[in-house]
């Protein structure tokens, strides 16, 4: 068995409880789902949870990195997803507590989405128009 399918494993029994965990190929990874939520990337077995601004500084605190890749124009990193602590794979209550945090960033950045695609410009009446109106 391959170090991502164990991590895999790990996840799906400590998620069982609290939702529908999915891992999905993608980019020669995996990408993580709770619920439908994407939370978290799984690459050469490491371990990535999405962040936010409140979570981030838990992951520097630990010496955690973002998360990088390479591409034809060079190295990427996605700084919204952060290497979790192998600690963590040892201590099952504190990685879910740290997997129900993923989600909510994950939620939370999607009700972000939703929010700023939801928004138009307020409509402009031409002058033309007011004046039908008066």
């Amino acid at each position: 068995m391959s170090a991502s399918e164990s991590v895999i494993e790990l996840l799906a029994e400590i998620c069982a409880p609290i939702g529908a965990f999915k891992a999905r190929r993608m980019f020669g990874g995996h990408g993580l789902y709770l619920d439908g939520v994407f939370f978290a990337i799984l690459d050469d077995g490491i371990l990535y949870f999405k962040t936010n601004e409140s979570t981030r500084g838990r992951f520097a605190a630990e010496g955690m990195t973002a998360f990088t890749y390479e591409s034809k124009s060079g190295t990427h990193a996605l700084v919204s997803y952060w290497r979790v602590p192998e600690r963590l794979f040892d201590e099952a209550d504190e990685l879910t507590e740290w997997i129900a945090q993923a989600v909510q960033a994950a939620r939370g950045a999607q009700n972000a989405k939703k929010t700023a695609i939801g928004r138009t410009k307020p409509r402009v009446r031409s002058a033309r128009t007011r004046i039908r109106e008066d």
